[in-house]
């Protein structure tokens, strides 16, 4: 599995191709603008004050700006997860033991590849979706560098052959794993659905699944320098250092809680950017030839309702526990309710997170919704939890979690409360 975060480095840096270039998202989606400056993310708002100096990053002996820059983005250290496959553009720098470390809050994921002095960012942009920067560590005044078609020939659904929008990618990579029975070829892209059996090849996992097994801390069959690998247990790791130099990163942990998170996060995200570029052009379409528009509604806005309530999402057999603080400082970062209960609360015994409505609902990234669809995804959504759903979501989660689910949003979701007190006006 893996999360390509603007692979740059040195070497590529010289041929990437202008931003301009990435003229097929301006043709098939004028509405967004992709290629126009991006300002609704925190990327671009670090950018401005850094540019304007209301901020000085200090640079670490050790790590360079990394350990600024996350605490400037407010992003846990802790979320550290780690790639081995040799699945980005910086491949020749990506192994077992030089493997690469991704850093990720809500809105922004971070990467850092030993070897290269660019590190490399992602940031969910309110207007344009996943927008991606680079950001050259040995500059005495680091400035961030936004980069197009080189990080979209990889971050796009149809990789830029038309007709696809940008995404936050998140896979598998073939191993040589003997419960690995897939064909050889290239990695699977992983979403909530994926069982953990076909989860986490060539990335590091520490933590505890029980009797559950993954792909993780196993051989890649691209990787030559696997020797460590095929010698040491694969599951329920508590320690990489048997792997590689841990010293050489911030810590020395690839949490499988915040992969979970990790790998919900952008199967949400990546449907909320695919409403957000397809819905606006079918509508205006239909509108001029004087057709009905809801079965587009349902049929563009109905897969990210369902994704919401985690709908086919995979069961866990065992309990699951992390080795670092992630899961706690995760959870401290929601809304609570008098009771205090919380949509970013975990269950790790018999499924991800304890309520059936994803932390999301509280992001940049759903509130940036075109009207159209936020309205239909939160008129759903009401649907759902109030039991009047005729699709079977309803059925599939109980009533006591929905009522539980209701007054938790009634008293942290302004928007979403507005909604339910206008249904029980009704």
């Amino acid at each position: 599995m893996w999360l390509a975060a603007a692979a740059v480095s040195a070497a590529y840096a010289a041929e990437m191709p202008p931003l301009e270039q990435t003229a097929g998202y301006d043709i098939e989606y004028p509405h967004i603008n992709y290629t126009d400056p991006a300002r609704g993310n925190c990327i671009a708002q670090l950018r401005e004050k850094l540019d304007d100096g209301q901020l000085r990053l200090a640079r670490d002996a050790k790590h360079g700006y990394l350990p600024a820059l996350l605490k400037a983005l407010d992003i846990d250290v802790d979320s550290q997860v780690m790639v081995y496959s040799k699945t980005s553009l910086q491949f020749e720098l990506v192994t077992p033991s030089t493997p690469r470390a991704i850093y990720f809050n809500d809105e922004c994921y971070v990467a850092y590849v030993q070897g290269t002095p660019f590190l490399e960012f992602a940031a969910l942009d309110a207007k344009r979706g996943v927008v991606f920067y680079t950001l050259d560590d040995r500059l005495a005044a680091p400035r961030f560098d936004r980069q197009g078609n080189t990080c979209l020939a990889c971050h796009d659904t149809f990789s830029m052959t038309g007709g696809g929008v940008p995404r936050v990618l998140a896979s598998s990579a073939v191993t040589d794993a003997p419960m690995d029975s897939r064909p050889m070829g290239p990695a699977q892209e992983v979403t909530d659905r994926t069982p953990l059996s076909l989860r986490w090849g060539g990335w590091y996992v520490t933590g505890r699944q029980g009797k559950q097994q993954h792909l993780g801390n196993q051989p890649v069959r691209e990787s030559t320098n696997t020797r460590a690998l095929e010698t040491l247990s694969p599951q329920n790791r508590r320690t990489l250092k048997d792997y590689y130099d841990t010293s050489k990163y911030l810590t020395p942990n690839s949490d499988l809680t915040a992969l979970l998170v990790l790998e919900h996060q952008s199967t949400i995200q990546n449907q909320i950017m695919r409403v957000n570029y397809k819905l606006p052009s079918v509508l205006a379409r239909l509108q001029m030839q004087g057709r009905d528009n809801r079965t587009a509604m349902a049929g563009l806005v109905e897969p990210l309702v369902k994704a919401l309530f985690f709908d086919g999402a995979a069961q866990l057999d065992d309990a699951i526990e992390g080795n670092t603080d992630f899961a706690k400082h995760f959870v401290e970062r929601g809304p609570v309710d008098s009771q205090g209960r919380n949509l970013r609360a975990f269950d790790l015994k018999t499924r991800v997170f304890r309520w059936p409505l994803s932390y999301l609902v509280y992001s940049q990234a759903f509130d940036s919704l075109s009207e159209p669809a936020w309205n239909y995804a939160a008129d759903r959504i009401v649907q759902v939890l109030r039991g009047e759903d005729t699709t079977g979501l309803s059925e599939r989660i109980s009533a006591e979690d929905r009522a539980a689910v209701i007054q938790i949003l009634q008293q942290t979701h302004p928007r979403l409360a507005q909604r339910l007190a206008a249904t029980d006006a009704r």
